[in-house]
């Protein structure tokens, strides 16, 4: 939790230059989640960081690709004395910006290859056992976001909804906020 803490004041201090017109560039992000679904059960809230850079490709549309990183805290559920989640994602998506104003709101969607590790530990009396998954999985977030210049910097704020495809049916889900700097290159 401190990393990430350090990693969000660094970037919201060390931004400068960034561009208000859409051009090629990069968002560098801190972000929250909030399971929902059957992850809701097992963990807490989502802390992360992120990477994502944006190719424009005409017509308001562009291009995205992203990296990131994800830890959950443990829930509380009875019979379970721990439980960690992680989640890195890779993702490739796309984004239409609804407007040519210099606060430029989008939407879009990320999909790609989300590796999860968990591990969970159950006591029985004298004694616990545990259990260690790591698993590779298709995930699907549409999203909605806004970019904000402020004075030199752009803020870039986005909210998206991931479903996690598992390899034996159902999903695991969580809404999350990611907010960052843009900076174009």
């Amino acid at each position: 939790m401190k990393k990430y803490l350090c990693i969000i004041v660094f970037i919201m201090f060390s931004a400068s230059g960034a561009a208000k017109e859409e051009k090629f560039g990069v968002s560098l992000q801190a972000n929250y989640a909030l399971p929902t679904n059957h992850l809701y059960s097992y963990s807490g809230s989502g802390y992360g960081v992120s990477i994502t850079a944006y190719f424009p490709i005409g017509n308001n549309f562009s291009l995205c690709g992203s990296v990131g990183d994800m830890g959950f805290d443990e829930g509380n559920v009875p019979g379970i004395s721990s439980y960690y989640l992680n989640i890195i994602q890779l993702n490739a998506g796309l984004r239409y910006g609804l407007g040519a104003s210099t606060i430029r709101p989008y939407i879009g969607f990320d999909t790609g290859l989300f590796t999860t590790t968990s591990l969970t530990a159950v006591s029985h009396g004298f004694f616990s056992t545990e259990h260690y998954d790591n698993t590779n999985n298709f995930a699907l977030a549409p999203l909605l976001g806004i970019k904000i210049p402020i004075g030199a910097t752009t803020l870039d704020i986005t909210a998206k909804y991931t479903m996690i495809f598992l390899s034996g049916g159902g999903t695991t889900d969580y809404t999350g906020i990611n907010a960052g700097v843009y900076f174009p290159l």
